[in-house]
C-alpha cells in the first residue's frame, strides 16, 4: 500500500506539476531533484539537500526560496496579554508567516532566524539585505519593519547592529533597546538625551585644554552662522549610483538652523571635523566636543574680569593685594601689516611701563607654538616676522605680558 501511495504522488507531480518526486527507503523526500545521489535532508526541494539541514530548499532562477502567505479568514477577537513563550498553536489574534524557535545550549550560538546575503566580490549594482522587513497599514503608531525585544533579566540588546566584519556578538555591559558597534549615521533628527562615555579609565594622554589652546582666542575666531539646508532628492542612475537633484525652484528647507562652516572650523580645530563619515565626501562637525572649548573660554574670560576688578589686566605679581592700576599706555596688540604677507610683516604693540616680561608667541592653527619674540621695549614698539622662516598658511600670534594673554590675532602667509 505504501509503495502504491508513493507511486501515486510521484505520478501526480510528474503529470500535473512537472516536478520529480523522490522518496528514499529511509523516508527522506526530495521534490524537483533529478540527480542520482541519495537524498541527505529529510526534505529537499530542487536538490538532494544538505546533511546539516533537516529541510533544504534551493531556489531556481528568479524565484523565492520560500514564500509563505498567511491570512486569517475572519476578524479575531483581541487576546491579551501578549502570546507567551514556547511552542504553541497559532492563536486567534496573532499571525506568523514564519515562526522559528531554538533552544539555546551552553557554549553554543543560537539563532531564532538567521539571514545572510553575501557575494564573493563587490557588485556594481546589486544590493544585499541580511534581513529586510516592511510593515504598514496597521494601527497608526504600531507598525514595525523590524522589531526586537530583550527577554529575561540578563544584559543584552533588543537590536544589535555592527559594522565589524564577521562580528558574532559583543559584551554590551547593560540592557539596551539598541546597541551599535561602530559609527551610527542618522539623516534626520535624533530625539532624546545623548550621553558619551567619559570615564577616566578609558582615556590616556590627558592634559588640560589650556596647556595647548587659548580657548577664548579660538572661540573669537569662530564664525557662527544661520542657514537653511538644501532640499535634495536622492535618486539613482542606470547603474544604481546615487544621484541628487533639487526639488522645485527653491532648493532649501524652510526650517532655520544655526551652526558653523566645517571648512572654517577645520582651520581652528581640525580634530573636530570629520570627512566622508557616510561615504559621500562631505565634512561633519562634532558639536558636542566644542562644549569643553566653550567652558574653558568662559573660565578664561572670568579670570580676565577678575583681573580687571583689581585695577587692570596686568598686575605686579599674582597676589591681588599688590595689584596696581596701569599708568599711561595700556598693553595692547595690533593687527600685523601687511596681512596677508609673503616676505615679512610688522606686528605693532604697546607695552605698559610696569610690565616685567612681555613675549610675542606665534602658533600654528592647531595651537602648537612655532616661535617666540621677547619684547624688551616699553611703550609703542613692534616685532618683525620674516616670511622665509615659516611655511605658507594661516597662523595665530599672541602677546603675553607677565603670564597674562593680552590678545590673539590671525595672520596669513602666502608664497
Amino acid at each position: 500500500m505504501k509503495k502504491i501511495f508513493t507511486f501515486f504522488i510521484a505520478a501526480m507531480f510528474a503529470a500535473g506539476l512537472y516536478a520529480q518526486l523522490v522518496v528514499e527507503e529511509t523516508g527522506k523526500v526530495a521534490v524537483g531533484y533529478e540527480g542520482n545521489a541519495s537524498v541527505v535532508s529529510d526534505f529537499a526541494v530542487n536538490s538532494k539537500g544538505l546533511s546539516a539541514a533537516t529541510a533544504h530548499i534551493k531556489s531556481q532562477g528568479n524565484t523565492y526560496g520560500l514564500y509563505v502567505d498567511e491570512t486569517l479568514e475572519e476578524e479575531p477577537a483581541p487576546v491579551y496579554p501578549p502570546v507567551p513563550d514556547g511552542l504553541m498553536s497559532p492563536p486567534l489574534s496573532y499571525q506568523y508567516a514564519v515562526y522559528a524557535q531554538t533552544n539555546p545550549l551552553e557554549s553554543s550560538c543560537s539563532y531564532g532566524l538567521y539571514g545572510k546575503s553575501c557575494s564573493s566580490s563587490n557588485l556594481t549594482w546589486g544590493r544585499t539585505f541580511g534581513l529586510y522587513g516592511i510593515a504598514g497599514k496597521g494601527k497608526p503608531g504600531y507598525n514595525y519593519g523590524v522589531f526586537g525585544t530583550l527577554h529575561g533579566t540578563g544584559n543584552g540588546a533588543g537590536v544589535y547592529g555592527s559594522s565589524v566584519s564577521d562580528d558574532n556578538g559583543y559584551d554590551v555591559g547593560g540592557r539596551y533597546a539598541g546597541f551599535f558597534r561602530g559609527d551610527v549615521i542618522a539623516t534626520g533628527s535624533i530625539i532624546g538625551s545623548i550621553t558619551s562615555r567619559s570615564d577616566y579609565r578609558l582615556k590616556k594622554n590627558i592634559k588640560s585644554l589650556s596647556d595647548t589652546q587659548h580657548s577664548l582666542d579660538m572661540v573669537m575666531l569662530m564664525n557662527p552662522i544661520e542657514y537653511n539646508l538644501i532640499n535634495r532628492q536622492r535618486g539613482e542612475d542606470e547603474y544604481g549610483n546615487p544621484v541628487y537633484t533639487y526639488e522645485g525652484d527653491e532648493p532649501t528647507y524652510t526650517h532655520k538652523h544655526f551652526g558653523l562652516i566645517a571648512q572654517e572650523l577645520q582651520d581652528i580645530f581640525p580634530n573636530l571635523v570629520y570627512e566622508g563619515v557616510v561615504g559621500d565626501g562631505y565634512l561633519s562637525v562634532s558639536y558636542t566636543e566644542l562644549i569643553p572649548v566653550l567652558i574653558r573660554a568662559i573660565q578664561e574670560l572670568k579670570a580676565e574680569l577678575d583681573d580687571a576688578k583689581t585695577g587692570g589686566r596686568i598686575t605686579e605679581d599674582d597676589t591681588p593685594a599688590s595689584a596696581v592700576a596701569l599708568r599711561g599706555l595700556k598693553t595692547e596688540l595690533f593687527q600685523n601689516t601687511p596681512n596677508p604677507f609673503s616676505e615679512k610683516t610688522v606686528i605693532a604693540c604697546t607695552v605698559a611701563e610696569n610690565v616685567k616680561k612681555a613675549v610675542l608667541y606665534v602658533y600654528d592653527m592647531s595651537g602648537k607654538q612655532i616661535s617666540e619674540y621677547p619684547v624688551a621695549e616699553r611703550g609703542e614698539t613692534a616685532v618683525t616676522i620674516e616670511g622665509g622662516s615659516l611655511d605658507a598658511g594661516m597662523y595665530l600670534y599672541s602677546l603675553i605680558a607677565d603670564g597674562k594673554v593680552i590678545d590673539t590675532k590671525r595672520m596669513i602667509l602666502t608664497k
